[in-house]
């Protein structure tokens, strides 16, 4: 065998090596994670506009975008680990919300179900609540429908009173 043959043998068992150890690394990778699971609608949103608002609540309507405006209250009270919230999604909405809220340091307190447009959700159950009044971040997200797909976000810092 000649110095020729020799080394496009050793090419070609180069080759067929790699081509082997390449199936190998795909063959046994795991499936990519996209990290995202879709929340869930909220299992208490009503539909309709919520009626007989306490004024105190301070309850404001804002248009956030052109796809979506949201009612919500702008003094909260927690009482028994609830809040009542009254997130409102506008019929008008082309788009899926939610709200999360954030306590001072940004850890996630309380959230809401998916709010699809035309309903609302009177209350939310506080996973940790504060010892004494403070001001919470309510975190508005907003997804397309059936994809998910983020449509945008907004956030307000709101009072958070603890009832005794």
């Amino acid at each position: 065998m000649s110095k020729a043959q020799i080394t496009l043998l050793s090419a070609l068992a180069l080759l067929l090596a790699a081509i082997i150890a390449m199936i190998a690394v795909v063959a046994t990778r795991p499936e990519p994670s996209t990290g995202f699971t879709p929340p869930p609608f909220d299992a208490g949103a009503l539909v309709g506009e919520p009626s007989d608002i306490p004024a105190e609540l301070n309850y404001q309507k804002v248009k956030l975008s052109e796809e979506f405006a949201v009612g919500l209250c702008g003094n909260l009270t927690a009482t028994d680990g609830c809040v009542d919230l009254y997130l409102t999604a506008a019929s008008q909405n082309t788009v899926w919300v939610r709200v999360l809220l954030l306590d001072e340091s940004g850890s996630e307190i309380g959230s809401t179900g998916l709010v699809k447009p035309g309903e609302y959700v009177r209350s939310v159950k506080l996973d940790a609540v504060p010892s004494q009044k403070t001001t919470v971040t309510a975190k508005i997200l907003s997804y397309q429908p059936e994809t998910y797909y983020s449509m945008g976000s907004a956030s307000a810092k709101i009072i958070l009173n603890i009832s005794e």
